[in-house]
């Protein structure tokens, strides 16, 4: 069964040297959540660790990884990120992750920056259906 939550916050930040994309349930004490990082920059260290791929994480430190990330697909609201069987079973998960996106004014520039991160760690990514956003926010 895949890893589902309802992401009622986003959270984007980009230092220059590190993207980082987060969806949690709540903003303040988020219960549920999945953090994605990824270095602007691999040097040789990062190779040679395995660490020159994104860095996910679910719920927890103790929860994540480099690498394992099949595809981001966006449908109907809906963000499905496909994991690897191996992945899965370090995650703690069984199936893919899909996050549920509320009405933010932050999916649009979340998708992009998700974008951005797939290209560089060629991690294919397909948009099914438009996403919709609340821009008064």
């Amino acid at each position: 069964m895949d890893y589902q939550f309802v992401a009622n916050f986003i959270s984007i930040d980009d230092s220059g040297s590190v993207s980082i994309v987060g969806f949690s349930d709540d903003e303040l004490d988020p219960k549920q959540f999945v953090i994605l990082q990824q270095a602007c920059e691999y040097d040789e260290q990062d190779k040679k660790m395995g660490m020159d791929k994104i860095l996910i994480e679910i719920n927890s430190q103790i929860k994540s990884q480099y690498g394992g990330i099949l595809f981001f697909s966006v449908a109907n609201d809906r963000l499905i990120i496909g994991i690897d069987a191996d992945s899965q079973n370090l995650l703690g998960i069984d199936g893919n992750i899909v996050i549920a996106l509320e009405e933010n004014s932050k999916i649009s520039e979340a998708i992009a920056k998700l974008k951005v991160m797939a290209n560089k760690d060629s991690i294919k990514f397909k948009v099914i259906t438009a996403i919709t956003e609340n821009k008064s926010e």
